[in-house]
């Protein structure tokens, strides 16, 4: 419920520049649409971490795999072969001059397969739209999240022998996240565009090793959370 709760917020603060309102709710120079996602990666943090101790590693990425890629490709391909095309009806174009664009549906599909988002339009589609820069903006947190299950099982697999330094040595990943995320203002001024990725990613796996870091300390804290519907 927690998590269906922050998905409404993105969804609307998404939704202002479709329905010509404004959100004035922001705390600490950050909307709640922002706050709503830093939330959600603290979650799945924590969560996925309980995921990666209790299964193996096949078992994991093909957990996450099967999560991640079945709803991402049928989104995908619902917008570029069913919405594009109707969209298009709608703006009283011909289907046929849509895949003689730059972008076609196909294109569309097959940019953005693997998670990072390389085409954010169909053609001319959202022409007409109050927000004609992409179908499907708020996707580009999927392969940061990605990102970020394959290297937390890394992590796990690296170290579960030591378990007795696990703790400390996420928690000095996490310092660490949290200071070059402090940096990061001077870290793109210095490295150009070639780092915006990292602007984006950087933040959102802090929060996410944060909420690792909170179940390797559950037994500490006497923090119990069942995980029974993610294996």
């Amino acid at each position: 419920m927690i998590r269906l709760f922050l998905a409404i917020l993105v969804v609307y603060e998404h939704t202002a520049p479709l329905g010509g309102y404004k959100v004035n709710l922001d705390l600490f120079r950050k909307s709640i649409g922002a706050w709503a996602v830093y939330i959600f990666f603290g979650i799945s943090g924590y969560l996925i971490t309980a995921s990666s101790f209790s299964n193996s590693v096949p078992q994991y990425l093909i957990k996450r795999i099967a999560r991640i890629f079945t709803a991402y490709l049928a989104i995908q391909f619902v917008t570029a072969f069913i919405f594009g095309p109707l969209v298009t009806l709608l703006n009283g174009d011909s289907i046929a001059k849509l895949w003689e664009t730059p972008v076609t549906p196909i294109g569309y599909f097959w940019g953005n397969y693997l998670l990072a988002i390389k085409s954010w339009r169909i053609g001319s589609t959202l022409s007409t739209n109050p927000y004609p820069k992409a179908w499907n903006g708020s996707t580009w947190t999927i392969w940061n999240e990605f990102l970020c299950y394959i290297i937390i099982v890394i992590v796990v697999s690296l170290i579960i022998k030591y378990k007795k330094i696990y703790i400390p040595i996420m928690a000095f990943l996490w310092l660490g996240l949290s200071f070059l995320s402090s940096r990061l203002p001077e870290l793109i001024k210095a490295g150009g565009n070639s780092l915006i990725d990292v602007k984006l990613f950087i933040p959102l796996f802090s929060v996410f090793m944060a909420g690792s870091l909170l179940y390797s300390l559950k037994n500490t804290c006497g923090l119990i959370y069942s995980v029974e519907s993610f294996h």
